[in-house]
């Protein structure tokens, strides 16, 4: 049910992804963040004391108490339970795991919650953010048919619009999944790519987002909303609303003759604000994984290219070579440099002192990386690196002329 702009009660949000590896020692997200305040957390354990009689007195050592074999041998019985009856067994009292964990969202409310960025193309790692983009049916009545009966309507009715109630779900989702734990921030949320960035409503009405995308919205964000994935809310009409998102991209795309143009231009810029250091970077630099993502996003809205059912960057990249979209040695040099500094990036994520996407300046924290790697050296790393970028930046050049 709605609460105060919540939706609760059962009070749950579940975000169904892949690939997600956990960020703290908390239960991983690789499958779901589920998010309960009414579950109870204790009281379903059986208790480890009262039933089990003390492990003294009763049954006292061989060697110092114990009795003489006859007579005056106590008795076995009474004291000890047996192994059954005051000590029930864990299927009795320890329901299984299912049992509290939270309904996904229903139907109820028509939203859904997209994944943009690596969240949305199933690359999340270590310390990723979370590019999120809500999205709701703004050609629903409201407020819900289904809920205006039901002990809701007195909080609907405190919101004069949707984008009024979803701004608020919105906020407090924000709250929610940024929340600082004892171990540390759950994670950062990102909402900057959604239309008009930060001046921008907080969430989005399907038919106003297509048209934002159909009319006004820039070459870059055509490629970054092809990303667009459903990862919770009402999957059937986040599965509708990433459809549309797509088609409204290639439309515009389509009628956009100077779409390589827009597109290398927003990389030279983001290269010159990002990649302005002496150390190689392997994200935003030459040759780095932003241009892998440019080359691919750019044939795609050329193309009229879907993305395949496997999500992520190197299955993007196989299946553009298997439509003969990118020709048999660019496939193999984007499959290979990619694959290469996505895991060179999973590593300094994790042993690095300050995650960054640029090559560290510290022999040992380069010595730690080239070992996770696999390699022999930090030679051999660097060797590794100048190679793929070098060859991603060939591609990306006769890519974009």
């Amino acid at each position: 049910m709605v609460d105060g702009g919540l939706v609760s009660g059962r009070g749950s949000i579940l975000l169904a992804t892949d690939q997600w590896p956990p960020i703290t020692r908390h239960r991983s997200l690789a499958t779901d963040l589920a998010i309960d305040h009414s579950a109870p957390i204790t009281g379903h354990r059986p208790p480890t004391t009262g039933h089990r009689p003390p492990s003294t007195g009763h049954r006292p050592p061989a060697t110092v108490h114990r009795p003489p074999a006859t007579g005056h041998r106590p008795p076995t019985t009474g004291h000890r339970p047996p192994a059954t009856g005051h000590r029930p067994p864990a299927t009795v009292h320890r329901p299984p795991a299912t049992d509290h964990r939270p309904p996904p969202l229903t139907t109820d409310l028509p939203f859904a919650i997209l994944g943009l960025g690596r969240l949305g193309h199933a690359g999340m790692d270590y310390g990723s953010d979370l590019d999120l983009l809500i999205v709701f049916d703004d050609q629903a009545p409201w407020p819900p048919t289904a809920l205006v009966a039901g002990d809701a309507h007195e909080t609907l009715q405190r919101f004069q619009s949707p984008q009024e109630f979803y701004a608020k779900l919105t906020s407090q989702l924000i709250l929610v999944l940024s929340s600082i734990t004892r171990e540390g921030l759950l994670y950062r949320i990102d909402l900057r790519l959604r239309p008009e960035g930060k001046g921008g409503p907080l969430a989005q009405g399907l038919t106003s987002l297509v048209d934002y995308l159909d009319t006004r919205a820039s070459a870059w964000e055509h490629s970054a909303y092809l990303k667009a994935r459903e990862v919770t809310g009402d999957l059937g009409f986040g599965a509708r609303a990433r459809t549309a998102i797509c088609d409204a991209c290639f439309e515009a795309a389509s009628r956009n003759p100077s779409l390589r143009e827009d597109l290398s231009a927003m990389r030279s810029r983001i290269e010159k604000e990002k990649a302005s250091g002496s150390r190689p970077d392997i994200k935003w630099g030459k040759g780095g994984m932003t241009e892998v993502y440019f080359i691919t996003r750019f044939i795609q809205l050329r193309d009229r290219i879907y993305f395949p059912s496997e999500r992520g960057t190197t299955a993007l990249i196989r299946h553009l070579g298997e439509v003969g979209a990118l020709d048999s040695d660019s496939t193999r040099i984007l499959f290979e440099g990619y694959w290469f500094l996505r895991s060179l990036d999973h590593w300094m994520r994790l042993l690095a002192e300050k995650p960054r996407p640029v090559l560290p300046a510290s022999t040992a924290a380069m010595r730690d990386i080239s070992r996770a790697l696999g390699l022999a050296s930090v030679e051999e790393l660097e060797r590794g690196v100048a190679h793929h970028t070098t060859a991603i930046r060939g591609v990306y050049e006769r890519v974009f002329g």
